[in-house]
């Protein structure tokens, strides 16, 4: 951290230079870019841990031991960004005992306006009440600038003023909101800017430390292949044997060994330093990823025992009644509605080629777009997407009515959205965002409706794993739960029994419950005006959405490279129209 001495900042500021800097013992000012605001935080005579870190989200900031040393500061940046935009606002933090947020605004008409606007975003984010007093700031600052001073009451530190770091955690981010609402508010109004958004005010430069962070992550996350760690590698085998068996005997399966001490990753993920990310946005996705891959680290470890599954709960979810419900009706209604067509099938060799025409398409669109496809022995006929790769089993039959909505569903989505992240300097957009799974298998399973119909084997094949996993969670046995899919579908029993053994590997995996359920998710917030083509921007749940966004307006990430073929079809932008109007689970088996 550099020194810089007072008289300076309007030089540097001048220069286009950001400034990330200590004036003197107890000073520090960060000022990202140019902006015609800054929060000043005064530190009292006592332990205040919480406050300080509520203004350190923001992109221009001071800290100060005492307030009268903040105004020779103060004074420097207005005189050096203040021309530029015609007003300046100057917003002082300070930690209140009492139960509500106090606004010191003064009898100026022009702040007092800025307060009731600053009440009414805290208002928004937070429960506490808001109290707008006439009362002069404390804060001396000139008279070319404009000055709030803002009181919050500290639930969220102890009377020591140490801080609760899950309370301020949380309290932070929905804090920073409303300042930055704040100040787009003041922009608007005051300075010729116009930003699209509040969330453009976000600080741009990020320190290397965050950068750091998100290398170890990925370094831990890499160091093992979780989807790998729980498929079978005798499937065939015991196929053969429960054929043999009369489909009355369970099947045992065999895992790979796990590559690496358990213990050690965990302790090498959790000496990871999240805590010292101040950035509030990218902390959580952080410390998400972090609890993701511990679970996922010890569901591995914990391979045949009943914790397997309660890990999978945790990172995948159960099925709910409703889900359940629609996939019930789902089955009821394929029968009636939904075509099947059988054209043959492809071997595991001709898909791969096919797989690798579509890659060269997208190379014309992005030169790193570098998937490889490899055929394996080890993954028998299965098909699917592993750390950037597309894995086809050597004895992969796919019908080559399902083999384009296959395409579509492996290489459009999941290799699209993997090397769409992996453009992004931030490499958790390629590694998955917590909980990322459901939209983007319901992103696959769109992408093949959005291709052509969807036979009814693939949409009973959906409602199926619904029924299956539900069964599974609900303490029935694979042959139990094989019988009763095996009665409810005419569908292949080699099929049925592959089904039922990617629900119960490594001790009952509910991942298989996230297809139909991200399907039905996707499809309504379609229907309430969610835009398709930005959820193809990494790997992320229908949760990151906003915060992605922020971090788009932050210039944190760069534009997609990548757009995904199925969105240029013609047939494709008619279907995805019908969609766009509203339209239920049903209602895709009714398109010819």
């Amino acid at each position: 951290m550099k020194e810089l001495s007072r008289g300076t900042i309007p030089e540097t500021l001048n220069s286009g230079r950001s400034i990330r800097a200590r004036f003197g013992e107890s000073s520090f000012l960060r000022i990202d870019r140019e902006l015609p605001f800054l929060c000043v935080y005064c530190q009292p005579d006592r332990i205040d841990e919480g406050t300080r870190a509520l203004v350190t989200n923001e992109a221009s900031y001071l800290q100060v031991g005492r307030a009268d040393s903040a105004t020779d500061l103060v004074a420097e940046v207005v005189s050096a960004l203040e021309p530029s935009f015609g007003a300046f606002l100057v917003l002082k933090v300070k930690a209140y005992e009492g139960v509500a947020f106090q606004i010191k605004s003064g009898k100026d008409t022009q702040l007092q306006q800025l307060g009731v606007r600053l009440a009414e975003f805290l208002r928004q984010v937070c429960p506490d009440p808001v109290e707008i007093l006439d009362t002069k700031p404390g804060l001396k600052v000139p008279p070319e600038a404009l000055c709030l001073e803002l009181h919050v009451p500290t639930f969220y530190q102890s009377d020591e003023g140490v801080a609760y770091p899950l309370v301020l955690r949380n309290f932070r981010r929905r804090f920073t909101r409303a300042t930055r609402k704040l100040f787009h508010h003041f922009i608007l109004n005051f300075t010729p800017l116009k930003p699209a958004s509040f969330h453009t005010l976000g600080p741009r430069a990020i320190v290397k430390s965050v950068w750091e962070v998100d290398a170890a992550l990925e370094e831990v996350s890499r160091s093992f292949s979780f989807l790998l760690q729980v498929t079978p590698t005798n499937i065939e085998q015991s196929w053969r044997a429960f054929k043999r068996d009369h489909y009355k005997v369970e099947p045992e399966f065999v895992y790979r060994p796990f590559p690496v001490e358990p213990t050690l990753l965990k302790r090498a993920l959790f000496n990871i330093p999240i805590e010292k990310v101040e950035d509030a946005s990218l902390h959580h996705i952080f410390q998400e990823k972090q609890r993701q891959i511990e679970l996922k680290i010890a569901m591995a470890e914990r391979r045949r025992t009943r914790d397997f599954l309660h890990g999978s709960l945790s990172l995948y979810g159960g099925v709910s009644p409703e889900l359940r419900q629609q996939a019930e009706e789902l089955l009821d209604f394929l029968p009636h509605y939904c075509p099947e067509v059988e054209t043959g099938h492809l071997t595991a060799e001709e898909f791969a080629r096919m797989a690798q025409d579509e890659i060269a398409y997208y190379q014309k669109q992005y030169d790193g777009f570098q998937p490889r496809v490899i055929v394996r022995d080890d993954l028998e006929s299965a098909v699917l997407c592993d750390r950037g790769n597309l894995l086809i089993g050597a004895r992969a039959s796919v019908a080559k009515v399902r083999a384009a909505p296959l395409i579509h569903h492996e290489i459009g989505t999941h290799l699209v959205t993997y090397y769409n992240g992996k453009a992004q300097k931030l490499k958790q957009l390629s590694l998955g965002l917590a909980d990322f799974l459901e939209l983007q298998e319901g992103l696959a399973v769109l992408s093949e409706f959005l291709s052509g119909p969807l036979s009814r084997q693939r949409m009973q094949m959906l409602a199926l794993r619904v029924v299956a996993v539900d069964m599974m969670v609900s303490g029935a046995g694979f042959v139990e739960t094989f019988a009763e899919l095996r009665s409810r579908c005419k569908i292949s029993l080699r099929t049925i029994y592959e089904l039922v053994v990617r629900v119960y590997r490594g001790g009952g995996f509910t991942k298989d419950a996230v297809y139909l359920r991200g399907l039905v998710a996707l499809l309504k917030e379609l229907g309430r005006g969610m835009e398709l083509e930005p959820l193809f921007v990494g790997k992320i749940a229908r949760h990151h959405v906003p915060l992605v966004k922020e971090l788009q307006h932050r210039r944190i990430l760069e534009p997609a490279p990548l757009k995904p073929r199925i969105l240029s079809l013609p047939e494709a932008k008619e279907r995805l129209a019908v969609i766009q109007q509203g339209v239920s689970i049903t209602d895709l088996c009714r398109f010819a």
